[in-house]
């Protein structure tokens, strides 16, 4: 499926479909919102030939029925969740672990077939699915990069084999999330602008002597003040320091003390409501740096500015890439560059499109539209001798809006933060 075709049928759907029934008390976005997101949904179902989704991702399915539960996150190894969704939404059902009927009965516009025991999920999908929609049904489910399972192998295998031949359905979900409605965004400016609360708190404190961990302590706990909310979404943070600490960037925050000239790395967010995530990157130097290093950060915030006026509609995922690389290309530093220098985000930290140069994707260079909310990250890794000299970008987020592109991670500079 390429991805500009499926985004064009999505935008063709502004009328949500009936679900039948009443809101259930806990429902996190008004019904209509989800009588939309089905309707497109169904749309995507038809251009991909398909009669029947079986989901079985946290994040799809919330997304799709409302369902939120800690289950997911405390015992979804043993007790996975699925909504199988069918063209008429009144045949959709959410099969669920019967312990956690109440949750879903009280977040959920979808009826429930519970199961009692692990054993039990895939053969009850099956069952239902063949119930719902007959024999030969044309099945798609998530598989592809970008998409997955939350279900044991042992289950997924199962339903690969008694649905089989099940297609990839994978970009039919990330396609309809890419494009946000305004409940949405809102909830993707409170978490950014929580981040924004979270990194201005604790780098205006932070000193030679601060642990990794206090930073990223520091942060969680202003986000979670400024509007993050607790989630099945767990907060996603991180601060490295320092030549020995650069290449493990992706590592969680350690004991070790900020010291003088150190440049530190500060990545990440938090969810608000509905789990909507955040991701910003910002760095810090304590005490005097080299001259290159703020030469490495002039060229990354620059790249960043360059990236920001180049977003508006009709504007290619790998044009935005192009327009960040452009920058270090001119001042000598493009072999430091990576090959993704950005994301969607939305009920996970990395969505589709990836801002990346597409060469062996085409059918992924997505072009942009209003409603995407994107990442933009043109990170700098230098190399001397072999040896990382330090990680060097301004990550914000925006929207994309009828004419361009709205700041949403407004007020948190991008310039190199000085720590005493």
């Amino acid at each position: 499926m390429h991805i500009n075709t499926a985004l064009d049928r999505v935008s063709e759907v502004s009328t949500g479909v009936e679900l039948a029934g009443t809101a259930p008390p806990h429902l996190d976005f008004p019904l209509a919102e989800y009588a939309l997101r089905y309707a497109r949904v169904v749309a995507l179902m038809d251009l991909a030939e398909l009669d029947v989704l079986v989901l079985t991702s946290e994040q799809s399915t919330r997304y799709l029925s409302g369902y939120e539960s800690f289950i997911w996150t405390g015992a979804g190894r043993w007790l996975p969740g699925s909504m199988v969704v069918t063209r008429d939404p009144a045949a959709a059902r959410l099969v669920i672990a019967s312990l956690d009927a109440g949750a879903a009965g009280g977040t959920s516009w979808t009826a429930c077939e519970p199961y009692a025991r692990p054993e039990e999920f895939a053969p009850t999908i099956v069952d239902y699915v063949r119930k719902a929609v007959g024999p030969g049904a044309r099945v798609g489910m998530e598989l592809s990069p970008g998409s997955g399972t939350h279900a044991p192998i042992g289950a997924v295998q199962h339903l690969l084999d008694a649905c089989a031949p099940v297609r990839d359905a994978g970009a039919v979900l990330s396609t309809v999330r890419m494009l946000k409605s305004p409940l949405e965004v809102d909830r993707l400016r409170t978490a950014a602008q929580a981040a924004v609360a979270g990194f201005n708190a604790a780098l205006d404190k932070a000193c030679a002597g601060t642990t990794e961990e206090e930073l990223v302590c520091a942060i969680t706990s202003t986000m979670y003040q400024n509007g993050a909310v607790p989630s099945g979404m767990p907060p996603f943070l991180n601060v490295v320091s320092g030549p020995g600490r650069y290449p493990v960037a992706n590592a969680p925050a350690s004991l070790k003390p900020l010291a003088a000239g150190d440049t530190v790395f500060v990545d990440g967010g938090a969810p608000a409501r509905g789990g909507y995530m955040s991701d910003l990157m910002r760095i810090a130097a304590v005490g005097e740096v080299g001259a290159d290093v703020t030469a490495w950060m002039d060229a990354a915030v620059a790249a960043n500015t360059a990236m920001r006026a180049a977003a508006r509609p009709g504007v290619k995922a790998s044009e935005l890439y192009e327009a960040g690389r452009a920058v270090y290309e001119g001042r000598g530093l493009a072999d430091f560059t990576g090959t993704v220098s950005g994301h969607g985000i939305g009920l996970e930290v990395w969505e589709r499109p990836l801002i990346g140069p597409h060469d062996h994707d085409p059918e992924e260079d997505a072009r942009l539209r209003p409603g995407m909310v994107l990442c933009v990250e043109p990170l700098l890794a230098p190399v001397d001798d072999g040896i990382l000299q330090g990680l060097f970008c301004a990550e914000d987020t925006i929207l994309i809006t009828e004419d361009g592109a709205e700041l949403l991670s407004e007020g948190l500079d991008r310039d190199l933060r000085r720590l005493p």
